[in-house]
């Protein structure tokens, strides 16, 4: 099993990725192509303990643009099982749609994100609600919401081991009214289907309550929710941050209820799960926060890994 890394991707590049990838190679029985700037990456790996048996690197370049476009191309000629990279979804959406097919029965790909939630799901206790779409494309019309419905349903069920995941599209219920009308339309649709356990049409507020396992929307409205929740921890740092400037009481506050914040913060740490798919080509793709580190690049080489040991896309095109 070969999983493509694409180096030049993310704030923390090239080092973060590499970094992950010799100290993977030393504990995983994978092999792992770096993808970027060849010199920099050899340069790299004589400062690092790594395995050199199971590293192989190709030259793509020395700017996100160049890199992640190779490895799609690498993955494409299947010079790889899976790709894994933290640069810019644009970027990232742009060059999988360049190199590779979609899969079969898929209208449209989704890149999705995951949050956390109170509420743990499935054989693996997986405590993170899956959200798509969350930029891979702007509109959705209600054929391609159920088909994220499906592709997200076959992601939950086989990487957190819950077979009958719940399922919801994002939207508003005004009176006996549903909005927007492709959310409607969808949902007539998904509540038809036996093989999914839709929950409905649901609001924002149902993300972190863990009211689903899987939240449907368009890419637009996906990308405002997720970096809305985003903000929301940003937020909290701070408030707590000022209430520590604040005052002696602030301080002992903070200090006495440390214990618990860190536990929050656990719970909260979305970085923990290690990335989320690219749904709906022939191959998986696996993107991180582009501040990811090379804890968080190690993890999702394990979710890469994951997602073709479960074979996600044969539960997807099954």
């Amino acid at each position: 099993m070969t999983i493509i890394i694409d180096v030049a991707g993310g704030q923390r590049a090239p080092e973060a990725a590499i970094q992950a990838a010799a100290r993977s190679s030393l504990d995983r029985d994978l092999e792992l192509l770096l993808v970027g700037d060849e010199a920099r990456i050899t340069e790299t790996l004589t400062r690092l303990a790594h395995n050199p048996a199971r590293l192989m690197v190709h030259h793509g370049g020395d700017t996100p643009e160049r890199s992640v476009d190779a490895a799609a191309a690498r993955l494409a000629a299947d010079r790889g099982a899976a790709l894994v990279t933290a640069t810019d979804p644009g970027l990232l959406t742009a060059a999988a749609a360049a190199h590779l097919a979609l899969a079969r029965g898929v209208l449209r790909p989704a890149l999705c994100a995951v949050y956390p939630t109170a509420r743990r799901r499935g054989r693996a206790q997986d405590p993170f609600v899956l959200i798509l779409d969350v930029g891979a494309s702007f509109e959705a019309s209600a054929e391609d919401l159920v088909g994220f419905a499906r592709m997200g349903a076959a992601y939950a069920a086989r990487v957190s081991h819950n077979p009958r995941p719940r399922v919801a599209l994002l939207g508003e219920r005004i009176g006996q009214r549903v909005g927007p009308p492709a959310a409607a339309e969808a949902a007539e649709v998904l509540s038809r289907l036996d093989d999914l356990d839709f929950q409905g049409v649901v609001n924002g507020l149902e993300i972190p309550r863990g009211g689903a396992d899987v939240i449907v929307c368009p890419g637009f409205v996906g990308n405002v929710v997720i970096k809305m929740l985003e903000g929301v921890g940003e937020v909290v740092a701070h408030l707590i941050e000022s209430l520590r400037a604040q005052s002696i009481r602030g301080r002992l506050a903070i200090q006495a209820l440390s214990t618990d914040m860190d536990a929050l913060a656990s719970l909260t740490d979305w970085k923990s799960y290690g990335g989320a798919p690219l749904l709906g080509y022939d191959k998986p793709i696996i993107a991180i926060d582009p501040c990811a580190d090379a804890d968080a690049f190690e993890r999702a080489i394990r979710l890469a890994a994951k997602t073709i040991r479960t074979d996600v896309i044969g539960a997807i095109t099954g």
